[in-house]
């Protein structure tokens, strides 16, 4: 349900990507008399998010528009489904070669790069909830639920998020125009594309492109351009909600402050002020016959976030936090006291984070 403080907002989005979706040819209204009656059209439903900045706050209301994916049939409306999604260390190595080498970075964004992919088969959705067709096109009502779905549908034209196959059909064709450009897919993670003088990064619509020189990145990117439409956005300065920082020695260091508060306001933290200099002195067991949990957050939601924060950028916990994980099926009090022990430490070290300080060698990187 949206919040009265966030519904403006979204409101306006949704006002914005109806108006997008037309206006690109994305998708075209129809009359429903003329498809066919064996065609099932899909639900059509709003995805709401609030993008953020790695420091948590807010930096845009983001409403999509999608179509069920869930009434797609495998052979009728949908084949392949599989796209690859970055694995972090080739992040932090690209990152390594960059110092290294003495590396140019930039950071690329497509704009609505699913609808960038064509579309492999004839599919139609519902009027959206919140519109109606009037004079041929659609228009926002807020006392509208389900619009005049019975009259009309929505032909999808270009690849869209919501459908199953629409992440394969992104990556194929962003694959393919990296091709084209002389990379070469890297055998080791297909997210990591090669030449002679570039490397690039993928996940999903974010790239990290790094060259020796600006003038080879501004190249491949205005090459890319020809086909895409996508946003430069500077050097690399945060991915995947981390903080990428140069120091003022030159190296990086990985930061997610935003995580962090957010783990400390989940475990309800906010208000205190005692902090641990260590994330755990014990080993823990299973304590079957000790006393139950006395708080109500989520115990593997806290230990997913933990996790993550543990393998991308906080190693020093990934220890601490192993050993909670152990007993997520059944935690007890002892877990719980582990767990808070765990974010009164990163509370005390909310600004630290993994530093990039490699070692130089010789012929690493040739332009």
């Amino acid at each position: 349900m949206l919040q009265d403080s966030d519904r403006k907002f979204f409101e306006q989005d949704m006002r914005r990507e109806v108006q997008d979706l037309i206006s690109t040819g994305t998708v075209t209204i129809v009359p429903r008399p003329s498809v066919a009656s064996w065609i099932k059209p899909l639900q059509a439903i709003w995805s709401f998010r609030r993008k953020r900045a790695p420091d948590w706050s807010i930096l845009k209301h983001k409403a999509r528009l999608c179509p069920h994916g869930g009434m797609q049939e495998e052979g009728v409306n949908y084949w392949h489904t599989y796209a690859p999604v970055v694995n972090w260390r080739t992040v932090r190595l690209s990152l390594i070669l960059s110092l290294l080498s003495g590396l140019k970075s930039s950071q690329v964004d497509y704009v609505a790069a699913y609808t960038q992919a064509p579309l492999d088969c004839e599919l139609y959705m519902n009027i959206p909830p919140g519109f109606v067709v009037q004079n041929g096109t659609l228009e926002f009502s807020s006392s509208s639920t389900k619009g005049n779905s019975t009259d009309y549908l929505l032909r999808l034209n270009k690849n869209v998020y919501g459908l199953k196959q629409a992440g394969n059909n992104w990556f194929t064709e962003i694959r393919g125009s990296l091709l084209a450009l002389g990379f070469t897919q890297s055998s080791h993670d297909p997210c990591l594309f090669i030449r002679n003088n570039c490397l690039v990064v993928i996940y999903v619509d974010d790239c990290l492109f790094f060259a020796k020189t600006d003038a080879i990145l501004d190249d491949v990117i205005m090459k890319l351009k020809e086909n895409f439409t996508l946003t430069p956005q500077g050097d690399v300065g945060a991915f995947l909600g981390i903080d990428i920082r140069r120091t003022s020695t030159g190296h990086l260091e990985l930061v997610q402050s935003g995580l962090i508060s957010k783990i400390i306001a989940f475990v309800g933290l906010e208000s205190e002020s005692n902090e641990h200099k260590t994330p755990a002195t014990t080993i823990l067991h299973a304590d079957k016959d000790g006393a139950y949990r006395e708080q109500d957050w989520n115990y593997r939601a806290a230990i997913g976030m933990l996790n993550y924060l543990g393998t991308s950028t906080r190693p020093d916990i990934a220890f601490a936090v192993h050993q909670c994980a152990r007993f997520s099926s059944n935690p007890k009090r002892v877990h719980e006291i582990a767990i808070r022990r765990i974010v009164r430490y990163l509370k005390g070290t909310k600004d630290k984070g993994y530093i990039l300080q490699p070692w130089k060698l010789q012929n690493i990187f040739k332009a």
